[in-house]
C-alpha cells in the first residue's frame, strides 16, 4: 500500500476532514488533496513530522518502511471496544527524539515490547477536557529527572494543543537541544524550568526564555505502577 492511501486511512481513523488536517499542519486543503490523490510524489521534512505527530503514526509506517503486518496491526488497534460497551479511543505510545528538523524532534512508536501498546482513553474524558484525540499523545518516561513526582516507566498523556504556560504545570520541552520534562514555576517575576528531583545541585532550575525553549506538550495525565 502506498503512502497516499495510508494517509487517507490514518486521517479517516482520526475522524478529521481534509480541511481540518490542513489547518492543523499549516498547509492548504488543496495540498492535502494532492497528497492523498497521489499527485504529490513524496512528503518529507516538517510536513511529514507534523502529519505523523497529529495522526499518531510513525513516518516509517506512513512511508511503507515497516513490514506489511503493520497495516493489520494498525487497524486492529482501532477496532477495540471499551468495557461495558463504553467507547474508548486508543492512542499509540510514542517516543520523542531530538532531530535536526525545524520542529526539533521526530516521533517514533515505542519499540520496547512491554511499552509498544495502545493507551486507551474514554471519549467522555476528551469531551470533559475540551480535547480531541488528534492533539493528544502518550509517552513513556525514560528519565529520573522528575522523581519522585514522575517515575521512570510512568506513562504520560500530553496535550500538544493547549501549550499555554501555567504555574506548576509539567511540560515536555526542548532545551539546549535536549528533550526534557520540567515543571514551569513563577518566582520573583520570572518563569523557571524546575525539576522535582531532590538533588537540586544536579538538577538546578533554569530561567525560562521563550526563545531558548520549545514546548512540545503539557502533561495532563499520568499512569504509574509505583504505589
Amino acid at each position: 500500500m502506498d503512502w497516499h492511501k495510508r494517509l487517507t486511512q490514518a486521517r479517516t481513523v482520526k475522524n478529521l476532514r481534509k480541511t481540518e488536517l490542513a489547518k492543523l499542519v499549516g498547509v492548504s486543503p488543496a495540498t492535502v488533496t494532492m497528497w492523498e490523490s497521489g499527485k504529490t510524489k513524496k512528503i518529507e521534512g516538517t510536513n511529514l513530522v507534523r502529519v505523523c505527530d497529529l495522526l499518531g503514526i510513525s513516518p516509517a509506517w506512513l512511508l511503507g518502511e515497516d513490514d506489511d503486518s503493520s497495516d493489520a496491526w494498525f487497524w486492529q488497534s482501532y477496532a477495540q471496544e471499551g468495557v461495558d460497551g463504553k467507547e474508548l479511543w486508543p492512542i499509540e505510545v510514542v517516543r520523542y527524539i531530538p532531530d535536526d528538523t525545524p520542529e526539533g524532534y521526530r516521533v517514533e512508536p515505542e519499540r520496547e515490547l512491554e511499552a509498544r501498546s495502545l493507551f486507551a482513553l474514554r471519549m467522555q474524558w476528551f469531551q470533559v477536557n475540551d480535547l480531541s484525540p488528534d492533539v493528544v499523545s502518550v509517552m513513556r518516561v525514560r528519565t529520573l529527572d522528575m522523581e519522585p513526582a514522575i517515575s521512570f516507566g510512568d506513562f504520560l498523556v500530553l496535550d500538544r494543543w493547549h501549550r499555554d504556560i501555567t504555574d506548576g504545570a509539567v511540560y515536555l520541552l526542548i532545551y539546549e537541544g535536549t528533550i526534557l520534562l520540567r515543571r514551569l514555576q513563577r518566582d520573583s517575576g520570572e518563569w523557571w524550568l524546575t525539576s522535582d528531583h531532590p538533588d537540586q545541585r544536579r538538577h538546578a532550575r533554569k530561567l525560562y526564555r521563550p526563545e531558548d525553549v520549545k514546548l512540545i506538550g503539557k502533561v495532563i495525565l499520568r499512569q504509574t505502577e509505583k504505589i
